[in-house]
């Protein structure tokens, strides 16, 4: 399974992450976890599905979060993508920071990914530095930087979202922007 998780033709790699999720095992989780960074976005979603499932699992959930943070302490996009959505999912709470961080990540998948973990997290702390970084993409969204309007729509959805959830009064000025005059 070690070297067939890693073999060059994706249906190999696809097939054998199959058969890992079927053993359920720690020493599964540990070889599906690098595959959260997979050039194949199938099989990216396929483990981060299945991770999230196996994670139900009490004598497994430890082994899923290990591989989830160490993909998020590092810094290819794919897998920090990916990795941010696991940890949101799974509510926890501790790469809140991380998550921070990466909302100026340079690739705009892993900053929708980091807020939308920010929004299952739920955490009041964050408030002021999330809107912050909103305050910052709306200004640039109203200055219609066009390379930056469908990047900054989804990055904007999200964040108003956690605005919106969290019932964050202080966000009430920046979301009245986006009411139409009309």
């Amino acid at each position: 399974s070690a070297q067939l998780i890693v073999h060059p033709d994706p249906n190999v790699r696809q097939l054998t992450a199959q058969s890992l999720v079927s053993q359920a095992s720690t020493q599964a989780v540990t070889l599906l976890g690098p595959r959260l960074d997979d050039v194949n976005p199938d099989l990216r979603l396929f483990v981060r599905n299945n991770l999230i499932q196996l994670s139900k699992r009490s004598d497994l959930t430890q082994s899923v979060l290990e591989q989830a943070v160490g993909m998020l302490s590092g810094d290819r996009w794919r897998g920090l993508e990916q990795a941010a959505i696991v940890l949101g999912r799974l509510d926890h709470e501790s790469v809140s920071k991380r998550l921070l961080q990466l909302m100026r990540f340079n690739r705009h998948e892993v900053r929708v990914a980091a807020v939308a973990a920010l929004r299952w997290l739920e955490m009041p702390e964050h408030l002021p530095t999330i809107l912050e970084r909103a305050e910052e993409m709306t200004n640039a969204w109203k200055a219609q930087r066009r390379d930056l309007l469908e990047q900054h729509d989804q990055e904007l959805a999200q964040l108003n979202q956690i605005f919106g959830v969290m019932n964050y009064k202080q966000a009430e000025k920046l979301m009245e922007r986006f009411i139409p005059k009309h």
